[in-house]
């Protein structure tokens, strides 16, 4: 029986980045759908006046390595978490929570996937 040796170089720089890449993006993409659906819901909530908060909705990269990217999605109106957790006055409409709720392993890949 003929018996064959392989021996594989790892590039760990290139492998490295491509990890970096599909961490971020799969959190990238996650979060840009948090962010949608957490827009979507302020306005079927009805919490829409001037629409500040609606349109300060951001996603920011918070911090990444090999293992973990970890993305940020938020408001810079000031009174959004008064809005979403409500107060004595103001029923909370618990958009955020929806919108996280609602996540699915999917939302982390691309559309064209397949998945």
């Amino acid at each position: 029986m003929a018996r064959t040796r392989v021996k594989i170089k790892w590039n760990e720089r290139a492998i490295d980045s491509m990890l970096l890449q599909i961490t971020g993006g799969s959190a990238r993409r996650a979060a840009e759908v948090t962010k949608r659906r957490m827009q979507s819901n302020i306005i079927s909530s009805g919490r829409v006046k001037t629409g500040f908060m609606l349109r300060s909705i951001d996603v920011k990269l918070v911090r990444q390595n090999m293992r973990l990217c970890e993305m940020a999605v938020g408001s810079a109106a000031h009174y959004t978490p008064f809005q979403n957790w409500g107060t004595r006055y103001i029923t909370g409409a618990h958009f955020i929570e929806d919108a996280v709720r609602d996540l699915t392993f999917r939302d982390f890949f691309p559309s064209s996937s397949g998945l």
